[in-house]
């Protein structure tokens, strides 16, 4: 099946190899995972949720907490079908797959009622996310998808874009930020695409980030990953600036071969597609082949425009590394964005 027709397969691969996040994984086996865990979540329409997985039982449930679309406290619930790889199919999407991990990560879909058509949406979420500023202060790089409008699903107002942002803690409970669209905020390329703001923590492991020329409110969640990364998401609801949709940010480090990258990755993307592909280190140069599930390869050179991020040649597109195994991509001038996480 080719589960990213938006362009080729092979061209997605590439960069988001070469932004795989460091972190050994391993493969999935037909054993039923035990996971017993919550995780705080985003939805790339705007929306912030706690997504509870068992698979024990095989159930899971969802709670609301913030959102674009009014559906704030609302809650949903259901049964898991294990598929024998690692991924289960919830009861109100059977034809989608979400995966739990236990080092803290999930990535999924829930079905969501959006301008009053149902939606699979997907999600990244986070177990224990960071509660103090030293747990979220650092300078990351992002990749994002904004929508003007509460357009989810229809995407004609919707773009996608990459960056740094600096984020630095004022007290226990409060930070700045300033962050730079297509620039490197360490070197000082940000000339006229900066925005400056501030953080406040909320609950739930869920920070408010407000622009400096905005009265509404953003939010922010992010961890430590088990290789000592700092990786986070940022739900979008700002109509004024950053508009509806969600960024996926990493703590800014070079790519370097032996970084844990290589194994199989499942992915989610905004055409409502998941799948799989296998990520293999090619040498100090930070080359990375991926390999599609019909054999086709490609290679990426990380480390471009800047650390930590992946620029791919063939159609386009920037990827970023996010620790212990998770990537996110962007196909520029388009809606296409994607994430994944090692298996």
């Amino acid at each position: 099946m080719n589960i990213f027709k938006y362009f080729y397969l092979a061209t997605i691969a590439v960069s988001l190899t070469a932004c795989g996040g460091g972190g050994g994984g391993s493969s999935a086996s037909s054993e039923t995972p035990v996971i017993q865990k919550t995780y705080v979540s985003s939805a790339t329409a705007g929306e912030v949720l706690k997504y509870s997985v068992d698979t024990v039982a095989k159930t899971y449930s969802y709670e609301i907490l913030q959102s674009a679309y009014g559906l704030s406290g609302e809650k949903g619930n259901g049964t898991l079908t294990y598929n024998g790889d690692g991924t289960f199919s919830p009861s109100e999407s059977p034809g989608s797959k979400i995966i739990p991990l236990k080092n803290g990560l999930l990535l999924g879909n829930v079905k969501l009622l959006m301008n009053g058509t149902s939606k699979d949406v997907p999600i990244i979420g986070m177990e224990n996310p960071a509660t103090t500023a030293d747990g979220i202060a650092g300078t990351y790089n992002f990749v994002s998808l904004q929508c003007n409008s509460k357009s989810y699903g229809i995407y004609s107002l919707c773009g996608t874009a990459y960056g740094t942002v600096k984020v630095t803690k004022s007290t226990d409970t409060t930070a700045s930020f300033t962050s730079c669209t297509s620039g490197d905020i360490d070197t000082n390329t940000c000339t006229g695409n900066t925005t400056t703001g501030t953080l406040e923590y909320d609950s739930n492991g869920v920070w408010k980030v407000k622009a400096s020329n905005s009265t509404y409110f953003n939010y922010l969640v992010a961890f430590t990953s088990p290789n000592g990364q700092k990786v986070g998401w940022i739900d979008f609801n700002d109509p004024t600036v950053f508009k509806y949709g969600q960024a996926v940010i990493s703590e800014k480090k070079r790519i370097t071969s032996g970084s844990g990258i290589d194994g199989k990755y499942f992915a989610k993307n905004t055409l409502g597609q998941s799948g799989e592909l296998s990520l293999i280190t090619n040498n100090a140069n930070s080359e990375v082949t991926a390999k599609s599930a019909s054999g086709t390869t490609t290679i990426a050179t990380g480390n471009q425009p800047w650390d930590g991020l992946a620029a791919v040649s063939q159609n386009g597109g920037y990827g970023l590394m996010a620790g212990n195994g998770v990537y996110a991509f962007m196909k520029p001038n388009s809606y296409y964005f994607e994430v994944g996480v090692q298996k």
